[in-house]
């Protein structure tokens, strides 16, 4: 098998767990030759003394082995085809939908750009680190597993918020309230985990159910961008690969 970013990733993570398990045991064995020679006890001493000996070659030898894998430096020789390719194998264990685009894949409702001139990926507005494709796949199931409440509590939620903001919009007819807005009144709690990202897909689940009622009867309209400056958008990818941008939304009271 070539060598791969994950594969090079998981044997550096053993080796460093090898080189920190054995470095436990030898501490441990200090604390008992340090304890050995307080007491005086010049059987364990001499007992110790050779254990410690034994366990500080197994100790070095890992080290060395550890060390003569950094020197070929991970990932270095990747490129951002073989990248692609490798995620989408991760994407593809996962059970996750995802389709190439560019220099990139979208996974709705993110657009995972690679630059590895920086060593580094966006995943929507945010550049981060994490590069390992076992790593990004798990991050972005867990994202969707995040989102995935019922669709009518996710409406209610949203109407729960427009009505707070809703009645300070001026206008005819139903209030238009940037989505921008109604995501921050919805993330004021301290301890709120919910991320755009997770807007953003249930955003597009809502748009995928235009059939969808409040308790009172309303249906829900998406308004997105129209080239305008003002109002912030809150982008997400459907499933076919096509982009859309949310800016803002109103409920509507049929006739």
């Amino acid at each position: 098998m070539s060598p791969t970013l994950e594969n090079d990733c998981a044997a550096l993570e053993r080796k460093v767990a090898d080189v920190r398990r054995k470095t436990r045991d030898f501490v441990r064995l200090l604390t008992r030759l340090e304890a050995a020679a307080r007491a005086g006890d010049l059987v364990g001493i001499e007992k110790l003394t050779n254990d410690v000996s034994r366990a500080r070659e197994h100790l070095f030898k890992s080290v060395d082995d550890l060390m003569s894998g950094l020197e070929a430096k991970v990932g270095s020789d990747i490129t951002p085809e073989a990248y692609l390719t490798e995620l989408e194998e991760a994407l593809k264990a996962e059970g996750l939908v995802f389709r190439r685009s560019g220099g990139g894949c979208i996974v709705p409702p993110l657009y995972v750009r690679v630059d590895l001139r920086s060593r580094s990926i966006r995943l929507g507005r945010h550049r981060i680190r994490t590069l390992r494709p076992g790593t990004v796949a798990r991050r972005l199931k867990e994202l969707r597993a995040r989102a995935s409440r019922g669709t009518q509590t996710i409406l209610q939620n949203l109407y729960r918020a427009y009505r707070l903001l809703g009645p300070r919009t001026r206008g005819n007819g139903e209030p238009a309230v940037e989505l921008e807005l109604l995501f921050q009144a919805m993330t004021l709690a301290p301890d709120s985990d919910y991320t755009r990202e997770a807007f953003a897909l249930d955003l597009l689940r809502l748009e995928a159910q235009p059939d969808l009622r409040t308790s009172d009867g309303r249906r829900i309209e998406l308004v997105g961008s129209t080239g305008s400056r003002h109002g912030k958008r809150i982008t997400a990818y459907r499933d076919d690969g096509s982009r859309v941008d949310f800016v803002a939304v109103r409920f509507v009271k049929d006739p």
